[in-house]
């Protein structure tokens, strides 16, 4: 038979191994493999309700809440999540993060409200893996959120009914939103405000003046902002082109070409802003539309917003107004209110100061805290969701936990979490709470101040549980050692002799009988039997000069046996009989043990028997398929190298 060539056969057992390795390692992935990635999880609504206070302003809240379900087979891992979404006729009035999901009262993960994107999501961690693998039938609860009118409605300018859509195929219930301005449209004053979706404290405000370009000559624009805001930021007013019918929507005026920009025209006064236009150069406002010769005063578009001054009042109602007037026009006026409501937020507000510090406490039951014992994390959360770590720490002795202060350089919102950093005593159960911050950031008096606001509940509380005490007795039989025990009265003598290091030799011929000798010692019976076959018996006995060694030459089918009597003070002691015709050599057992009797140990014999099974052994499954693997992975490559060898 022709042999491969050597490099061939190299190249096989190689694959083979490779393949063995891949075996391997799929199954010890199997044994050791750690929980399934995080995963989007199927789940269903079972019920919803819109709920609102009549006529729905622009920014008022509306309450929504709704029913979530995961099916009982369906298992829930931490890092799982549910994204539900709002129909586009509603929205969040801000994106809030780290809210406390519960299911019967107990904490099972958090979830977000995302303003930008109108999507809940639900995020199990791992307190809520442990409640639903014991509670599977429970995988399910009811979520409230704050709702307001969305972008797309807030461009009615009179009362309109709203119909609402479903949320996740929840029908709900529909709204009546009451418009934007006075509700009048006259092609003059058009003016809305609505709360920021990236910064709920922020309102941003839109002014359309003179949408059907009718001619205002020596307009003269102003703007009063009402009490409880502070202006944010600049005020942009632009001129937009020529349209032929004037300006009718919002849309239309955003989407217009942008002829001039007066923003730097604008005078602010406190409270107040003003914008004047009109000179000779420019007709008094007065332009002849491109192509046609119509004469027309342009159309304005404002934008500008406010900040709530004072956010530690969770709900108001804003208002700012509007006015203008010309040469040739009357002056018209035009109030727009908002409502805000933080209440949402569970906040409660501090002073005001240069910066903001965040603390919060530590407990630890079932045993005394100590100082730097644990440690925390302080993250800013930006709009989106994304959070940005700020600094670790750890608690005082008193259990405070307090973060470094703070400083900004620009008013807003802003949004933290604060969480324990779980450790590795396997005694301790760590808080799995998310506690949620915010910090408004105010310019006043040519300074920043910081305004923080703390959840009610600013403590993490772990338990500690003291290991339980196990005591266990442990045995090891010694499978070869054979003592010799003797057992007298008080008043008996023990008689030692030690042999010359020579050898003796004691030979005796009996009669082809049995000898039975019987010797008895109070309170301990010796019985010593003897069988002899019809030839010479011979019993040799070799003792080294200070050992005393009984030698016993026995066949494969010898058996000492080991008897120990019910009678505490028995000890028996059994004649090994050889098969060999001519030797017979007696070995002693000893099977009880009693106090103040006198042991001598002899070497261990060497005879093979069963060894005792150690105390606390453990055989796994997956010890045994690692070393069956490991064996055939051995075995397998032992014989493709023999055959390589013989090739």
């Amino acid at each position: 038979m022709k042999s491969l060539p050597i490099t061939n056969q190299s190249n096989r057992i190689f694959a083979v191994l490779a393949v063995l390795t891949l075996v391997l390692s799929s199954l010890f992935s199997s044994l050791f493999s750690q929980k399934a990635a995080a995963a989007e999880i199927p789940s269903s609504i079972t019920a919803a309700s819109l709920t609102t206070n009549g006529t729905v302003a622009p920014g008022e809240n509306m309450d929504l809440s709704f029913t979530w379900k995961v099916d009982d087979s369906t298992p829930i891992q931490s890092g799982d999540t549910i994204t539900l979404t709002l129909p586009d006729t509603l929205a969040f009035p801000t994106t809030l993060s780290g809210l406390q999901l519960s299911v019967n009262g107990v904490p099972v993960g958090t979830y977000t409200l995302d303003a930008t994107t109108g999507k809940i999501i639900l995020s199990f961690n791992e307190s809520g893996e442990a409640y639903f693998a014991a509670n599977p039938n429970t995988k399910g609860g009811v979520v409230g959120a704050k709702v307001i009118a969305s972008r797309s409605v807030q461009q009615n300018t009179q009362p309109t009914e709203i119909t609402t859509g479903s949320f996740e195929g929840i029908p709900l219930a529909n709204y009546t939103f009451e418009g934007v301005g006075d509700g009048q449209i006259d092609g003059y004053t058009f003016k809305y405000g609505y709360v920021s979706t990236s910064d709920p404290t922020v309102i941003n405000w839109i002014i359309i003046i003179n949408g059907s370009q009718d001619i205002i000559r020596n307009i003269k624009i102003s703007d009063t902002i009402g009490d409880g805001q502070t202006l944010d930021g600049n005020i942009r007013l632009v001129r937009l082109a020529y349209k032929d019918g004037g300006y009718k929507t919002e849309e239309e005026a955003r989407n217009a070409a942008v002829i001039d920009n007066y923003s730097s025209n604008i005078t602010i006064n406190g409270n107040t802003w003003e914008f004047s236009y009109g000179t000779p150069g420019n007709y008094n406002n007065v332009y002849n539309a491109p192509g046609t010769g119509v004469e027309y005063s342009p159309t304005f578009f404002i934008q500008y917003r406010t900040r709530i001054s004072d956010v530690s009042v969770p709900t108001g109602t804003l208002s700012n107004t509007v006015s203008f007037e010309g040469s040739n026009f009357p002056l018209r006026t035009r109030e727009a209110k908002v409502n805000y409501d933080f209440s949402s937020w569970a906040v409660s507000w501090g002073v005001k100061s240069t910066a903001a510090q965040i603390a919060a406490k530590k407990i630890l039951e079932g045993q005394t805290l100590e100082a730097d014992q644990f440690e925390f994390e302080l993250y800013e959360v930006a709009a989106n969701g994304t959070e940005t770590l700020i600094e670790t720490v750890k608690n005082r002795a008193d259990g405070s936990i307090v973060f470094s202060p703070i400083t900004y350089t620009s008013a807003g919102l802003r949004s933290y979490v604060v969480r324990e950093k779980a450790g590795t005593d396997p005694q301790i159960t760590y808080s799995s709470v998310e506690l949620n911050y915010k910090v408004n950031v105010t310019y006043e008096n040519f300074q920043y101040l910081a305004q923080v606001g703390a959840p009610a509940d600013t403590s993490f509380k772990n338990i500690y549980t003291a290991p339980t005490t196990t005591t266990t007795s442990t045995t090891t039989a010694e499978p070869t050692t054979t003592v010799t025990t003797t057992t007298a009265e008080p008043t008996t003598t023990v008689t030692t002799t030690t042999a010359e290091p020579t050898t003796t030799v004691t030979t005796t011929t009996v009669e082809p009988t049995t000898t039975v000798t019987t010797t008895t010692v109070e309170p301990t019976t010796t019985v010593t039997t003897t069988t002899a076959e019809p030839t010479t018996t011979v019993t040799t006995t070799t003792a080294e000069p200070t050992t005393t060694v009984a030698t016993t030459t026995v066949e494969p089918t010898t058996t000492v046996t080991t008897a120990t009597t019910a009678e505490p003070a028995t000890t028996t002691i059994a004649a090994t009989t050889t098969g060999d015709p001519t030797t017979t050599e007696a070995a002693i057992t000893t099977t009880v043990n009693i106090p103040g009797t006198t042991r001598s140990t002899l070497p261990p014999s060497t005879k093979k028997g069963q060894t005792l099974p150690k105390t606390g052994e453990e055989n796994s499954l997956t010890t045994s398929l690692i070393g069956f693997a490991l064996l055939s992975l051995v075995g397998v490559t032992g014989v493709l190298y023999r055959r390589l060898k013989s090739a």
